[in-house]
């Protein structure tokens, strides 16, 4: 259909020498289009006007009614026509795939995102400083630098406001909070990754309420 719009509107300005004043474009209207003489007629306008733009509908005409299929018509046939043709249906054919662009590395490794930075992480856990409790917290973290919130139960509850560093991956972090006792307390140890985004502290320091008294601290932490 786009090739007979193109042609019936662009086959004046196109025609061969010869074929002044769209001789092929009146040829072309003088087809009875639903006739039972049709295919007829359109071998008969491949044979008079086979440079005329409207050449390869008549060509692809036939060979959708079958009347001529281009693995067995004879290549000289309509050559330029039949090249044509198929160069179209080769383009009309293609279909373009889904494609995920990344940018990669020399070595075809792809680059690997910055962390933007800042998550969201919660605690569990137990410490023993005069008494054994339950500790859980939520906070927010950066690369290296979180603040937390906890809460413990023991012989009642508390709670505590801690601001912390910590080095990237498995290694270490360095603590000091402020307790609603009150008191405040000072923990370092080692951090262990299991999983991403999850790993275990093993915290030793020293805390203050009314005297300076030795704690252990055991948590999980979950980053999200």
């Amino acid at each position: 259909m786009i090739l007979l719009l193109l042609g019936l509107w662009t086959a004046p300005a196109l025609a061969e020498p010869g074929v002044a004043g769209g001789e092929d474009l009146l040829a072309w209207r003088g087809i009875d289009h639903r006739g039972d003489d049709r295919l007829e007629a359109y071998r008969a306008f491949l044979d008079a006007w086979p440079m005329s733009p409207l050449a390869e509908v008549a060509y692809a005409r036939l060979v959708e009614s079958g009347a001529l299929s281009i693995n067995t018509s004879a290549p000289t046939q309509y050559p330029q026509i039949e090249q044509s043709y198929q160069s179209h249906q080769r383009v009309l054919s293609q279909q373009v795939d889904d494609v995920i662009v990344a940018p990669l590395l020399a070595n075809g490794e792809p680059v690997l995102q910055p962390d933007s930075g800042v998550h969201m992480l919660w605690t569990v856990g137990a410490l023993i400083d005069e008494r054994l409790q339950g500790t859980l917290g939520i906070g927010v973290q950066s690369r290296t630098v979180a603040f937390v919130s906890r809460i413990s139960a023991g012989n009642g509850w508390a709670g505590s406001a801690a601001v912390r560093a910590s080095s990237p991956g498995t290694g270490f972090f360095t603590e000091f909070a402020a307790r609603t006792s009150p008191g405040v307390s000072l923990v370092a140890g080692p951090r262990v990754f299991m999983t991403k985004g999850a790993w275990a502290e093993l915290g030793f320091g020293i805390v203050r309420d009314a005297q300076w008294t030795p704690m252990l601290r055991l948590e999980l932490v979950q980053s999200h």
